[in-house]
């Protein structure tokens, strides 16, 4: 044994291996079931009261730390420390820390992957005190206490925005058409937009819509030239609404203020009558009423796709202009309220990273 170094052998004591399967999980179980992977589960029976690490021992490398009355299924492996010296929730924050690189080189295998054991046991980790280990540990579980408060505050938010999106009912309403409250139901060019690499000129595919908006994050621009030939049908303005007609059908974006669009291949642009509220409508396509007339008026066993005609019979639920502004404001409050815990998140996260690397970067060795 190293005056500097520990090998994680000498470290750890292997815990009973589990015989359970994953598909014995049961939602309404007492106890915390770890699977392999990040994915928990529950259980109606526990292996092991206390704490320890649980790890997946096949596919993707995984961790966890486990704490009380607990069970896990037979892919995973499971140890705690052995050592007074090594606090098993340290050694845990070590493994977090490198899971990619241990991922990397101490999974092998041509299909599936599996953990080789022997490498991660002479993985060395370096001697620290206890004050230095219980002083990581709080400190991580500080930061993970607040991103759990503010990811179930997030979780809370956007249940009540589905509430909401799902409020106007058909009960008692005498529904209408979609192509009633449109002026325009566009089509796209049924070809490819050329590339322009650093324009101002974006091109919004299937790819580019989720969840009610535009996701910048990858999306191609265009020339000015081929942005004209694209829209010479209509330019998408502010309020109009972005809708896929294929891979997946039905995802909808509100185009934004102040920004060049043109559509992909298999996208429609909804341009709304003065008395609805683009907001309104992007919204109300997201609703379980509608994105179930799209599923059923979609055609195609592998990909849906749904057609410019049947686009025209979505049933909308009219709402006066009041009433729809009213759930837009809702809306909309709830957006910004989700965004600034989406920004509190991405701060946490980085805490913990900056933190961790300056902390624990040099205290392991492979």
């Amino acid at each position: 044994m190293s005056e500097l170094f520990y090998e994680i052998d000498e470290v750890i004591r292997e815990l009973p291996k589990s015989k359970i399967l994953a598909s014995s999980a049961d939602l309404c179980g007492e106890y915390l079931f770890y699977l392999s992977g990040l994915n928990h589960s529950r259980i109606g029976d526990y292996l092991l009261d206390g704490e320890a690490i649980v790890m997946g021992d096949g596919g993707v490398a995984s961790v966890s730390y486990a704490k009380g009355k607990f069970s896990y299924s037979s892919h995973n492996w499971v140890f705690d420390s052995k050592s007074d010296d090594v606090l098993t929730k340290y050694l845990f924050r070590l493994i977090e820390f490198f899971i990619e690189k241990i991922n990397y080189s101490g999974f092998v295998g041509s299909g599936i992957k599996n953990i080789d054991k022997n490498y991660f046991r002479k993985i060395k980790i370096l001697r620290v005190p206890l004050g230095f280990q219980k002083q990581v540990i709080e400190y991580l579980d500080d930061l993970e206490e607040a991103l759990e408060l503010n990811t179930l505050l997030k979780i809370k938010n956007l249940n009540i925005r589905r509430a909401l999106i799902n409020s106007p009912q058909p009960d008692g309403h005498k529904l209408i058409n979609l192509e009633d409250i449109v002026e325009r139901i566009i089509d796209c060019e049924h070809k490819t937009a050329p590339s322009g690499c650093g324009t101002d000129y974006f091109v919004v595919g299937t790819g580019d819509v989720k969840d009610g908006k535009i996701i910048f994050d990858g999306i191609r621009t265009t020339s000015k030239d081929a942005y004209d030939e694209w829209t010479r049908r209509g330019i998408p303005s502010c309020g109009d609404v972005l809708f896929t007609r294929e891979a997946p059908a039905g995802q909808s974006a509100l185009v934004p203020k102040n920004l060049k669009i043109c559509l992909g291949q298999r996208m429609v642009l909804l341009k709304p009558k003065k008395n609805i509220d683009g907001s309104y409508l992007n919204n109300y396509l997201q609703s379980n009423f509608a994105q179930n007339q799209i599923f059923k008026l979609s055609i195609g066993t592998t990909v849906g796709r749904i057609n410019i005609e049947d686009i025209k019979k979505i049933k909308i639920i009219p709402m006066n202009e009041e009433s729809q502004s009213k759930l837009v404001k809702k809306i909309a409050l709830l957006d910004k309220k989700i965004a600034l815990l989406d920004e509190k998140i991405r701060k946490l996260n980085f805490i913990k990273n900056a933190y961790m690397q300056t902390k624990l970067s040099k205290n392991i060795f492979f």
